[in-house]
């Protein structure tokens, strides 16, 4: 992890490994000749005040969900992390940012939720790819008017997520700014397992996982809303669905052993932006994967990670062999 203070503390940044030398050094001595006296006396220099960054790394090292393996051989403790995929395995990597004011507005999500989105929305492309996460990177700014509670309740969210999708955190960054956070994921997958965006043919038949524009409805409850006060019981799913995404892992994993889906995309920016990234990805003329869908776009501007994958043909027990969350 790395402390970014220097700007207002006018101290330099600092790696986690140099945090960690600092603690394990030996006490400094310096030597003061009194008046009067020719003796010199050693007298300890009081320890430097750690910056609140430096806190906050410290804490961060003491959580027991980052102690999990998947095959990281350097971790916390130096200036970058050490990762190697299993033998015949590709490594799959990706980024993705969750920022207030840009993906939530302030007051819509609690702190842990902020966490748990982000490292959501981050692996979802791993499971567009087919390929299974093992660490993440987590790079974090936050105003310096935060709570230091608010701040581990965000970082506890994102442990908490990494806990779930069974990955380990294996740095970051800690800065000053706008609030956003920053997850890069790292995964692995056999190259003939790896789904793509450039293998959509026409005449393929469109399918997808979860409920396209259920997150949607969440986002527009909490932003304009649309449903008023009423009890009605699909809300709290709605707003569940857009607070607490859940990246389709097992899913992809299911689809991949049972169906080698042609191509496949996260449907992160909604069904029909995305279907027309996998028209560009593929070249397919026209519209003609598309026709049949009937439903308004405005609804399909989604944010929950689902999958769109295609298949040339029908392929019947399919959805008896899938995940009962799909």
């Amino acid at each position: 992890f790395q402390a970014e203070d220097g700007i207002r503390d006018r101290s330099p940044s600092r790696g986690l490994g140099d945090v960690y030398k600092r603690q394990h050094s030996s006490p400094q001595t310096v030597r003061i000749t009194m008046a009067g006296k020719k003796k010199n006396r050693p007298r300890k220099r009081p320890p430097a005040r750690k910056s609140l960054e430096d806190r906050r790394i410290d804490w961060i090292s003491s959580i027991p969900e980052l102690e999990a393996g998947n095959r990281l051989s350097l971790g916390l403790g130096d200036d970058a992390a050490v990762w190697q995929a299993r033998p015949g395995y590709k490594t799959v990597l990706t980024v993705d940012s969750q920022s207030e004011g840009t993906h939530f507005l302030p007051g819509w999500l609690r702190p842990d939720e902020i966490g748990r989105r982000s490292v959501s929305s981050s692996i979802s492309d791993l499971a567009a790819m087919n390929a299974r996460p093992a660490v993440v990177l987590v790079s974090i700014l936050i105003e310096a008017t935060r709570t230091e509670t608010f701040f581990r309740k965000l970082y506890g969210g994102i442990a908490a997520a990494c806990k779930d999708y069974k990955v380990r955190i294996a740095g970051g960054n800690i800065s000053r700014g706008p609030l956003s956070v920053t997850i890069t994921s790292i995964g692995e997958a056999r190259q003939k397992d790896i789904t793509k965006r450039d293998r959509l043919a026409d005449g393929d038949e469109i399918w997808v996982t979860g409920c396209p524009g259920l997150a949607r409805l969440g986002l527009l409850q909490l932003r304009d809303r649309v449903f008023g006060r009423s009890s009605f019981r699909d809300i709290p799913k709605a707003l569940d669905s857009f607070k607490n995404p859940r990246a389709r892992i097992e899913e992809a994993a299911a689809l991949g052993r049972s169906w080698k889906p042609r191509a496949v995309i996260d449907l992160s920016d909604g069904l029909w932006r995305d279907l027309g990234h996998l028209q560009e990805a593929s070249r397919a003329a026209g519209d003609a994967p598309a026709a049949g869908i009937i439903i308004e776009e405005e609804a399909l501007k989604g944010l929950e990670p689902c999958l769109l994958y295609t298949s040339p043909s029908p392929r019947d027990g399919l959805l008896s062999r899938m995940p009962s969350s799909a």
